[in-house]
């Protein structure tokens, strides 16, 4: 009998999800290493390119260039995004506070209504979803009313320039995850080392940040692979439940 994989996604998922949570505590580096010395560098560099390493030799130079630029180029627009989105939804329930229709309606047409919670929770689909929304329907006039209200003409910009960036940054990402590599033991004994890494990385973030929960989902792997595959299914640490691991 084989060695038997930990995790319960496809290693594809579970090495792009590794990078983004190595990302994300990267960014919290500082008090994470306050919290846990043993995460000081070389730790987070060193488990970087141990990610690296594991997706070239086992998924080929090419599979290893598209899945870091997907999860590169997806996570350095979506959290952005979601920072610029969370401003203009602030801003525009400010300039707007006297004429709460006329709120509504500017929400529902940029598509607010319907994608901006599950979008700002993760979801890529609904982030693709609502950034197109904004893009198509943000018309010169509509935008020349919401900066006479108030709004900064630079953040509607940028909003604007998400959409066409992480459209083609998941479609990188659809196609490295459907490629299929040939997984030995040893490929299974490497993925199951760094499962156990990354989750270690996750019981602690979730401990750190317990009276955060925005910082708390950053690390909680089942959310970010939920995102990953576009659903709004969570949970917590390791536990999720997909299918058994395919390449």
């Amino acid at each position: 009998m084989g060695t038997i994989p930990k995790f319960h996604c496809t290693y594809s998922e579970l090495l792009t999800v590794s990078g983004t949570l190595l990302n994300n505590a990267k960014d919290n580096k500082t008090i994470i290493v306050q919290k846990r010395p043993k995460r000081a560098d070389p730790y987070f560099s060193n488990l970087e390119t141990r990610i690296h390493n594991a997706i070239e030799k086992y998924f080929g130079l090419d599979s290893a260039k598209d899945l870091r630029a997907a999860t590169i180029s997806l996570y350095s627009i979506m959290n952005p995004a979601k920072t610029d989105l969370s401003e203009f939804n602030t801003d525009i329930a400010v300039d707007y506070k006297n004429d709460k229709v006329k709120l509504g309606e500017i929400l529902n047409t940029l598509g607010f209504k319907k994608y901006y919670t599950s979008a700002t929770h993760d979801n890529q689909q609904d982030m693709i979803s609502l950034l197109g929304q904004f893009n198509k329907n943000m018309t010169p006039q509509l935008e020349a009313e919401i900066v006479d209200k108030g709004m900064s003409p630079d953040l509607i910009t940028r909003i604007k320039g998400y959409s066409g960036t992480l459209m083609n940054a998941d479609l990188v990402q659809e196609t490295a995850k459907g490629k299929r590599p040939e997984i030995t033991d040893e490929a299974v004994t490497e993925f199951n080392g760094i499962y156990d890494e990354i989750i270690g990385i996750c019981e602690e973030g979730q401990n750190i940040f317990k009276d955060n929960e925005v910082k708390k989902n950053l690390f909680v792997f089942s959310k970010i692979l939920a995102a990953l595959r576009g659903s709004n299914h969570g949970g917590n640490g390791g536990g999720q439940t997909p299918p058994p691991p395919t390449a």
